[in-house]
């Protein structure tokens, strides 16, 4: 064979220019999208910090800061509270400042938080820091979703927006790290810094093509397109699809009416029942029981009894990295629940012999880290995905929210509400009653939930006008 003429196949030479054109039309979206998920990391930093800031109040020799039982339950839940009312006003701000705008002012109030914890003295001024640090959480997860999703190439949206979840997961485990080496005070200190780092870097990146394109900015829109694509790609077709998009929906302002009206009522379900179902899967019940689990399993240091199973979730959120892109979105999110239900049943089993058949220890931890397993690769990372890719551009910012929103309230009632359920139903009773929930979360996925691989934002939002 003449590997010369080879070496000439104009397809052969076209396939490559394409192949170099999507590699260097990645670089800027992905350095901006590790920019903005340190906002989500100082979120997973806070879910961490509550376990071992609260395991060292407990037995703080300053009694004005001392926690009880009770205390420390509000301590943990109080973040879900500023949460709540972070998303609520995340919502307009990304509409009305803009993506990274938000992304900017969410790291203030982290940063206050965490200065009222380092300085607390009482127990008014922990709460405190816990709801402004959860202010700021609350702005982060949904703008950081947005801008994420808005930045991305359709071939790169499902990765990068798994980028997102991974910093959550990694501040989490950070978290636990830093409270095994810490006491809580140098652990708050040591929260500061992610939040800073975004003060600083996202100055230096480019705001959503999409939102200068909504504002009527269309200069703004290439010079943004530009940075995040590179100068190898075309960048006006992507420009122009966007825009016909846009003009579409620019006929008549966006109502309650309008709201309602399926093409956009729908998607929003959608990201409500998946975030709610986030929340109702049974995450909080394992790792609840995760001190108790392993201490049965010769782990006695209550501070790192989250430690493994936080590990497990870094190793599932870094597979679903490199394949939601390839597998999509509904096979991770209907097979992601079975295999929680089942792992569920098994803790269940567990808690139900354990009594009896003391030497069953192996089947809590197989069932725990399965579960941490199966959730890091679909229900913890997916639904963040999905919320917005499907929300239309339009009521990207209200429909968010309220999905944020769902979530939080969610996040906040399984976990004042866990200690009565296992009261009531007993610890294994708790662990059927969340694989129950894990079921209709399949059948929920596999009724209502469409696939968005490698669709454009403007082909997504079509399934829903059509």
């Amino acid at each position: 064979m003449d590997t010369e003429s080879v070496g000439e196949n104009p397809l052969c030479d076209e396939r490559n220019m394409l192949l170099s054109r999507a590699k260097s039309s990645s670089k800027g979206a992905v350095l901006a999208t590790c920019v903005s998920v340190l906002g989500t990391l100082s979120f997973g930093y806070c879910i961490g910090y509550s376990s071992p800031a609260s395991y060292d109040l407990k037995s703080a020799s300053n009694l004005s800061i001392r926690l009880s039982r009770s205390q420390e339950s509000w301590f943990s839940s109080s973040l879900a509270v500023g949460a709540l009312f972070g998303c609520i006003i995340a919502g307009p701000m990304v509409d009305g400042l803009g993506r990274k705008v938000t992304i900017i002012v969410g790291a203030i109030p982290f940063e206050i938080g965490w200065f009222l914890l380092i300085c607390a003295k009482n127990h008014l001024m922990l709460y405190s820091g816990r709801i402004i640090t959860g202010l700021g959480c609350g702005i982060e997860t949904l703008a950081v979703a947005v801008y994420i999703t808005e930045i991305a190439p359709p071939h790169l949206r499902g990765r990068l927006g798994s980028i997102n979840i991974l910093a959550v997961t990694s501040g989490q485990f950070l978290a636990y790290i830093a409270g095994f080496l810490f006491y809580w005070d140098w652990l708050s200190i040591i929260g500061s810094f992610p939040p800073a780092l975004v003060l600083l870097l996202m100055l230096w990146m480019p705001e959503s093509p999409r939102w200068f394109l909504d504002k009527n900015r269309k200069s703004d829109a290439l010079k943004s397109l530009l940075w995040l694509r590179g100068s190898h790609l075309e960048i006006e077709e992507e420009c122009r699809e966007t825009e016909e998009t846009l003009e579409q929906q620019r006929d008549q302002r966006m109502s309650w009416k309008e709201f309602i009206t399926a093409p956009v009522v729908k998607p929003v379900l959608i990201g409500v029942g998946l975030l709610s179902f986030q929340q109702l899967d049974g995450i909080n019940a394992v790792l609840f029981n995760a001190a108790d689990i392993f201490s049965k399993a010769g782990i006695k240091e209550p501070k790192l009894a989250s430690l493994p199973l936080t590990g497990v979730q870094l190793i599932g959120n870094m597979i679903t990295l490199l394949t939601l892109d390839k597998i999509g979105r509904r096979i991770p999110l209907y097979s992601g629940a079975l295999g929680m239900a089942a792992s569920l049943i098994g803790l269940g089993v567990y808690f139900e012999l354990y009594q009896t058949f003391s030497s069953i220890t192996w089947l809590s931890i197989l069932s725990s880290v399965s579960y941490c397993f199966f959730y890091s690769m679909s229900w913890g990372p997916v639904p963040w995905i999905v919320m917005a890719e499907i929300i239309p551009l339009r009521a990207r910012g209200l429909g968010t929210g309220i999905s944020t929103v769902a979530c939080w309230v969610t996040l906040f009632l399984v976990t004042e509400t866990y200690s009565t359920l296992a009261g009531a139903l007993s610890n294994q009773g708790v662990m059927w009653f969340y694989a129950g929930l894990c079921f209709f979360a399949y059948i929920f996925v596999i009724i209502f939930v469409p696939e968005t691989k490698k669709r454009s934002l403007e082909e997504i939002e079509s399934i829903f006008r059509n």
